[in-house]
């Protein structure tokens, strides 16, 4: 038996799992974005009902920011044509890198709630299975999940901004990573977020040494995998140290830098490359 909606909490966050085809999810979703009181983020595979476009549509004319990537809008070309005719929406499956290769097929089916008001309380990620169709909502067996926390929606965001920057986006966009709010590090060692960010090819990483330390700091992909290493246990006075990162050699998308003490402290930032 199916039960609509499911809500439950993992720690102190509160989600709540909507399953098609017995939840009307579209309402669901229709809802939700009806709660913004700033920006909407679409990082989304395609979307083929004018529900949605006329819910956005009424967001933007109440002064909410609406932006997105669509992975395919040649599905009700015309719902595509009215959302690029209000918003900062962009067909991401004419990307290509800076070799001319094409990116993979962006196949989200998100949208991402306040992401730019990360201390706001009204960041919402809407993520999960279906697709924005009525296929999905009313004959499927597909699910919608809804995560309430600032700190998910901005690293949802972190994410959507490769691919918004991928599909053509060039709105200036606020990313602030959360990972040093749970670090263990002491206040006095800061590592600042990269400037300019996003960059192209060239950008300056900034952090501060309350003493002399040894440093290491590696650049990283999002799934883990290394990048490159600007410090391999260097020996550095106390203070603020500058170090210049060159991504020539790299494709668009968005990166971790990592700074390490020897004695176990680290500090971890997100940055977007875009060519």
């Amino acid at each position: 038996e199916v039960v609509n909606p499911t809500r439950f909490w993992i720690g102190d966050k509160e989600l709540n799992l909507f399953f098609s085809p017995q939840a009307n999810s579209e309402q669901h979703i229709i809802n939700y974005l009806q709660t913004a009181e700033h920006d909407i983020a679409l990082p989304t595979y395609l979307i083929t009902r004018s529900e949605y476009v006329d819910a956005l549509e009424d967001l933007h004319e109440n002064d909410i920011q609406v932006r997105g990537a669509i992975g395919d809008p040649s599905y009700h070309s015309d719902l595509f044509d009215r959302l690029t005719g209000f918003a900062d929406v962009h067909d991401h499956s004419k990307a290509t890198d800076f070799e001319g290769e094409s990116y993979p097929l962006l196949h989200h089916k998100s949208a991402l709630i306040d992401p730019m008001n990360p201390e706001s309380g009204n960041g919402h990620v809407i993520t999960g299975s279906m697709n924005w169709s009525r296929n999905g909502n009313e004959f499927s067996d597909e699910n919608t999940l809804v995560i309430r926390d600032d700190d998910i929606t901005n690293l949802y965001f972190q994410e959507f901004a490769a691919r918004y920057f991928e599909a053509g986006g060039s709105d200036e966009l606020t990313l602030v990573s959360t990972v040093d709010e749970i670090d263990s590090a002491p206040q006095e060692f800061e590592l600042r977020q990269n400037y300019p960010n996003p960059f192209n090819p060239v950008t300056t990483i900034n952090f501060k040494l309350p003493k002399a330390e040894v440093v290491d700091l590696e650049i990283f992909d999002t799934i883990g995998r290394h990048v490159a290493t600007l410090m391999d246990g260097k020996q550095l006075n106390k203070g603020n140290h500058a170090v210049e990162f060159n991504g020539s050699s790299i494709p668009s998308g968005t990166y971790i830098y990592h700074l390490r003490l020897s004695n176990g402290q680290s500090i971890s930032r997100t940055m977007t490359l875009i060519k």
